[in-house]
């Protein structure tokens, strides 16, 4: 009988995953943002195996199986094809990489992220397939950002030694010390993920899109509801207790403003001055004190500012060694050697700069591939804003992608002082699928508006 019901499930199973891509993948978009809290077993062990996989490839499959029932076309584009070329450099760079074992693994990382984005394009095909990946994507955002103000104000902290442990996979706030002789121990959010800037970078994709359906919402209701998510997302970016993802925060506010995401009127300006001056109170001593004190910015008080500069140079000089094919990806030990050891004394350290990285990691060739990457999806989305202005009917997709040049512009930005592209960085890959989905979608109302106009005789 148990044989017969476990048959019926996998039975079951598999139609489901087969005839429901649509779930499947709205299934993957609300997982995306879970990470830390997703994984099975240490995050250090090399068996670590996560809920985001399972899910992703129970998507990927879906798609293939539904492509092959419909035989609908594999679609193609520029920077999907930059994104596999990268991927068979990193693949071609264990062959003579310094730490083969790293660089077959961070391989077989930056894999999901090209798998990911393959899913993506070929799994949503419609406007409304887009919306909903979306929506999925920043509700799961929110209820975890709800999570980390319950857990910052009610929670237990935890140290830098309990980061990835399976015993504070719950934990979301963080006491860190790295700063601590000269700025003190300081309370950070970390929210679902490993790092305060990595769970302030998940922040930062999602600010413009709650921007976004602030912008497109039809009644009150739900134009307030995105009004308490944004207060959401903001103080969360606070708590952070991030240099670099504050001064982000105001960068992309700009740009947020420029685009016309955000109508800045006189009441929406004294809304959003006092909506500051309830949440600073809020904020604890130590955001104070690390973050938006100008004392934390001198390079005597802020150690972090030093050691960057110090692996920016040590990156040149690695990569000007190595500058046509690198060391290998996911190489964290090579640069050691171009460092002081009277002030460096770790096992295993990286560049602190995405670009460097891939410079040392893959050379010139890796990095032209990489920036011709991120700058093709940047053009594709400002493409789809520049079609859509020509068009009042499809101001909603005009907004849609001007949200999605905000989230894809600051990841690379961010990166100039940290390996961004070496986190999982899920969200800017999902964003990354959904604008070539709407770039494709563009492409096919022109090509039939076209066919539609009579020609002269």
């Amino acid at each position: 009988m148990i044989g017969v019901l476990a048959l019926f499930a996998a039975v079951a199973a598999t139609a489901f995953v087969v005839y429901a891509p649509n779930i499947m993948l709205l299934a993957m978009a609300f997982v995306t943002p879970l990470e830390r809290i997703g994984r099975f077993g240490d995050d250090l062990t090399l068996q670590t195996f996560s809920l985001m996989r399972i899910v992703g490839l129970a998507a990927l499959l879906a798609v293939i199986a539904q492509m092959l029932l419909r035989r609908q076309p594999l679609v193609l584009s520029t920077p999907l094809a930059l994104c596999a070329l990268l991927q068979a450099q990193a693949f071609a760079s264990i062959t003579y990489a310094l730490d083969p074992a790293s660089t077959q693994a961070h391989a077989i990382t930056m894999l999901g992220g090209l798998l990911m984005l393959f899913t993506i394009v070929q799994g949503v095909r419609s406007w409304r397939a887009v919306e909903a990946t979306l929506l999925a994507w920043l509700v799961a955002t929110l209820l975890i950002c709800l999570y980390q103000v319950y857990d910052w104000h009610f929670g237990a902290e935890i140290s830098d030694l309990d980061i990835g442990s399976v015993s504070a996979r719950f934990s979301t706030t963080l006491n860190a010390l790295s700063e601590k002789e000269t700025l003190g121990a300081a309370k950070r959010a970390m929210g679902t993920t490993s790092n305060s800037a990595v769970y302030g970078i998940n922040l930062l994709l999602a600010l413009p899109f709650v921007f976004y359906r602030m912008r497109v919402a039809r009644s009150w209701p739900a134009a307030g509801f995105w009004a308490v998510g944004l207060v959401l997302v903001v103080y969360n970016l606070m708590l952070t207790n991030t240099r670099a993802v504050l001064i982000l925060a105001v960068l992309m506010f700009s740009l947020i403003a420029a685009l016309g995401l955000y109508r800045m009127t006189a009441v929406r300006a004294l809304s959003a001055i006092l909506m500051g001056a309830m949440l600073l109170p809020l904020l604890p001593q130590s955001i104070w004190d690390r973050v938006l004190h100008l004392d934390a910015y001198d390079l005597e008080n802020a150690t972090n500012l030093q050691w960057r500069f110090n692996l920016w140079a040590a990156a040149l000089k690695l990569g000007g060694e190595h500058w046509l094919a690198g060391v290998g990806v996911g190489n964290r030990t090579a640069i050691i050697s171009y460092l002081d050891p009277l002030r460096f004394d770790g096992e295993w350290i990286m560049a602190h700069n995405e670009f460097l990285q891939i410079f040392t990691e893959l050379g010139i060739p890796g990095l032209l591939v990489f920036m011709s990457f991120i700058g093709s999806l940047l053009l594709r989305s400002w493409r789809v804003m520049r079609q859509c202005n020509a068009d009042p009917e499809l101001s909603r997709m005009r907004w849609f992608a001007a949200a999605s040049f905000c989230a894809l512009l600051v990841a690379p930005v961010f990166g100039l002082q940290v390996d961004v592209f070496h986190f999982p960085l899920k969200g800017w890959w999902l964003v990354a699928g959904l604008i070539l989905v709407l770039d494709r979608l563009m492409r096919e109302r022109i090509a039939q508006g076209e066919r539609q106009v009579p020609h002269a005789a």
